[in-house]
């Protein structure tokens, strides 16, 4: 929620004070300016205290200057809806003017078939392939991109970079041959599993399947790791996880996902896991949805999601009736939220860089696939809030340099090669 707190008031609040304050008479002028001040402070963001314009500056450069990098995405479909990448909008979280504006240098943008229709999958998979390749022609400063090599060098020439995923293991529809068809195309990561599970993967939000990997399965982490394609593990079982970290031979990811120690939702992965991600040399991207951040946001969530799958299964086939119905839902879970700052996000990051090692964690915003980020990070632009408060926090600028970028283009490096 953007706000108008501290020095990001507007002028006419800033006039409004002043004149308020001048009607009134020097001892109630002190007690009014008193109150605003205490007001303010009580509101103030979490980050910030006295040295916050420095830090707010310090944090700005950092930002501009790093490397930083977004492993998951879904502006793709906002795209299809007719979003200009272009154009500074004030709908959705990602565009080229927010992410300048924010720093961000790097994003993968996810292609997020449907999960319920694994025949019609890869179909689905290339239409959206098309559409983000297409806006990707009209927006050359904005270069499509299949190696970490050409990401260096579209920054150095002072454009930003599109690594292209796939949100789901249902796009190969169970097909090797499809897999290598997506890495000829410029695929560069697949997430396994969406919600539901694979004909050869168990996903963390559906019952188990397989166990975990079925034989298929393992053969198609060894073929990823054989191509040069990233081995995404959010929204995989435990199982699957633990069997995909047997198999591959190279780092893997967890492009949006979080601490389950912080926020205990089986999106996010354990302590153990998190440990198994370290010693396998890989990264965890947290993701910025509250639901994912906050246990409490987390209950009101699963309830929100269940109500919404009900509604799904009863009105898949009619799009537009399942929009009406589905809003007056999520108004309600809006309101519902409890307010959730960029500090909570910190606490992931905390986390596991203290579990599995600074050289572990990094970015996934997961943005424009969710609908509530945290106060703070309401989208692209608003990176350098989060380093203020790693700064606050007494993170070395090496140590966030790590965390914004250059983690994750190290795992890019390693498993995509040259």
């Amino acid at each position: 929620m953007k706000g108008t707190r501290g020095k990001n008031r507007s002028p006419h609040m800033r006039l409004q004070c002043v004149q308020a304050a001048s009607s009134y008479g020097r001892k109630e002028s002190i007690i009014f300016l008193a109150h605003l001040i205490a007001a303010l402070v009580a509101r103030a963001p979490a980050w910030a205290d006295d040295n916050d314009e420095v830090t707010g500056d310090k944090a700005l450069r950092l930002t501009q200057q790093a490397i930083v990098f977004d492993a998951h995405c879904d502006t793709v479909l906002k795209v299809e809806e007719g979003l200009d990448l272009g154009k500074r909008n004030t709908v959705g979280h990602i565009d080229i003017p927010r992410m300048r504006a924010g720093g961000l240098d790097i994003q993968l943008f996810a292609l997020w078939p449907d999960p319920d229709d694994e025949l019609g999958a890869p179909a689905r998979t290339l239409q959206l392939w098309s559409v983000l390749m297409y806006e990707l022609d009209k927006h050359p400063e904005l270069e499509f991109v299949t190696t970490a090599a050409q990401a260096r060098q579209a920054i150095s020439r002072g454009h930003l970079a599109a690594f292209i995923g796939i949100e789901g293991g249902s796009a190969i529809a169970g097909r090797l041959e499809l897999l290598r068809a997506y890495h000829r195309i410029g695929v560069r990561l697949m997430t396994l599993t969406w919600m539901k599970n694979t004909s050869w993967a168990d996903a963390a939000g559906d019952e188990p399947a397989h166990h975990g990997l079925t034989e298929l399965g393992r053969k198609i982490v060894r073929e990823m790791n054989r191509l040069g394609m990233v081995v995404d593990v959010s929204h995989v079982s435990d199982e699957t996880f633990f069997d995909v970290l047997e198999v591959s031979e190279k780092p893997v990811v967890a492009s949006h996902s979080g601490a389950r120690a912080i926020c205990p939702h089986f999106r996010n992965l354990s302590d153990e896991m998190l440990r198994a991600i370290s010693k396998n040399g890989g990264v965890v991207g947290v993701n910025y949805f509250v639901g994912f951040l906050d246990p409490e946001a987390a209950r009101i969530s699963k309830d929100y999601w269940n109500r919404l799958e009900k509604l799904w299964k009863r009105y898949h086939d009619k799009p537009d009736e399942y929009r009406k119905l589905s809003e007056p839902i999520r108004k309600k879970y809006r309101r519902r939220l409890p307010r959730v700052t960029v500090a909570k996000l910190a606490d992931h990051i905390d986390h596991i860089a203290k579990v599995a090692g600074i050289d572990h964690v990094g970015l996934g915003s997961d943005f424009d696939g969710i609908c509530c980020p945290p106060e703070g990070l309401e989208d692209a632009s608003r990176l350098p809030n989060l380093v203020r408060e790693l700064l606050h926090r007494g993170y070395t600028e090496a140590d966030i340099r790590k965390v914004l970028g250059e983690n994750m283009l190290r795992v890019f490096e390693q498993a995509i090669g040259e």
